[in-house]
């Protein structure tokens, strides 16, 4: 699934230990090495309250059914340009949309944090082996924030812009997401449009180079999540449940969680820093045609989505670590257990028990693991545990004893 359409709130409690994958942004020494140093032991953790509608602990993400608006964007320009300077650490880019004359204007400032972010790729056969290992530079990847704006009025504060930049066949590509005028607005390569668009989407031909594709839907404004296609399918059934324990010990119910969606008490006064590992199955690696283009597309959600942690909890989202999959799937019962083919009848459900089982069984420094996909279950498109952000989880005898920090 795509990490932003994972829908959720998180309540941020301290809980006076040691943190476990989430670091205060002020730490130099941290970003200084490739392990983690040892933390003051009140730094506060994160735990997520994840909203569900069943009482089990787990919380879903449905597919949206509106129609889209979908524009090709025209007559871009880059100030500076790139050839001027290839990694600019701010950068203004005007551009129209057909069918409309009214200029775009986003005023973007580098992510620092994501620009200078090694971030360690494992590849991975189909029979679970590890086929090779790298860490990236800093300066891989180049992320941007900031404001959009139209027809040169000043950018507000809500009008925000996340987007990421690369170079084409000599083409600079934008690839994100941006906010004016009361709609959100994404924007992809051509090529991305064409790989995720529904049938029901406007199509979008190649041509001999690259552009920019930018869609939102039609009845999005303000940013509401609108209709969904059909209810929500329970995702993870009871027998699914039961292999994996509440991480909670304090009868948690589901009125309890409730009550506690929104709060940000204990939410850290300054900002930190949740590092991530994402994990792609079959499906989704098979979408693209490069590793660096999946390492690109998860790098700009990830981007992306940080805004939302950041304004509300003052927490910023960095991946430490991505595992890709090999495009052919496993046949029979080889390689891990949670990267089958969607034909196969493992639910979304037991896929993340079995993602989950898999993540447990050892220890790194992130706050959460997510597994992409392009598998779903009925309209369900993301599942995940509540409550359980930071937590490693820990695998005994092949049974997972607290659930873990997984979602899909």
């Amino acid at each position: 699934m795509a990490l932003f359409r994972l829908v959720f709130t998180v309540a941020c409690v301290p809980q006076y230990k040691t943190s476990w994958g989430v670091h205060d942004s002020s730490d130099s020494e941290y970003e200084a090495q490739a392990a983690p140093p040892a933390r003051h032991p009140h730094t506060p953790m994160l735990r997520a309250g994840w909203a569900t509608a069943s009482g089990l602990h787990k919380a879903h993400s449905v597919r949206r059914a509106e129609a889209k608006l979908v524009h090709t964007v025209q007559d871009i320009t880059f100030t500076p340009t790139l050839a001027e300077n290839a990694s600019p650490s701010q950068l203004s880019v005007s551009f129209t949309l057909s069918e409309r004359t009214q200029r775009i204007d986003l005023t973007l400032f580098r992510n620092e944090d994501i620009f200078t972010q090694p971030v360690t790729v494992h590849r991975i056969r189909a029979d679970g082996s590890v086929h090779s290992s790298e860490t990236t530079l800093p300066g891989d990847h180049l992320a941007y924030r900031g404001t959009a704006s139209t027809s040169g009025k000043e950018g507000r504060a809500q009008n925000w812009a996340r987007v990421s930049l690369h170079v084409d066949n000599g083409v600079p590509l934008l690839e994100g997401a941006y906010f004016v005028d009361g709609f959100e607005h994404h924007i992809q390569t051509d090529a991305t449009y064409r790989r995720t668009r529904s049938e029901r989407d406007a199509s979008r031909s190649a041509s001999d180079q690259p552009y920019n594709v930018v869609w939102r839907y039609i009845d999005d404004q303000g940013g509401v999540l609108a209709q969904r296609d059909e209810e929500a399918t329970c995702g993870l059934g009871a027998e699914a449940a039961i292999d994996l324990e509440r991480r909670q010990r304090g009868g948690d119910t589901t009125d309890s969680l409730l009550r506690s969606l929104g709060s940000t008490s204990g939410c850290p006064s300054t900002r930190a820093i949740a590092l991530l590992g994402i994990a792609t199955d079959c499906s989704y690696t098979a979408q693209f045609s490069s590793d660096q283009d999946i390492r690109r597309n998860i790098l700009t959600q990830v981007n992306t989505a940080s805004r939302v942690y950041e304004g509300a909890f003052n927490v910023e989202l960095r991946v430490l670590n991505i595992t890709i999959s090999d495009a052919n799937c496993p046949t029979g019962d080889s390689g891990l257990s949670w990267n089958r083919a969607c034909a196969s009848s493992l639910s979304l459900g037991n896929r993340l028990n079995e993602f989950s089982r898999w993540k447990a069984g050892f220890d790194d420094r992130t706050a959460a693991w997510t597994l992409m996909t392009t598998c779903t279950s009925g309209s369900t498109v993301g599942i995940a545990w509540i409550r359980s952000v930071c937590q490693p989880g820990v695998l005994r005898s092949g049974s997972v004893r607290s659930t873990p920090s997984t979602n899909v």
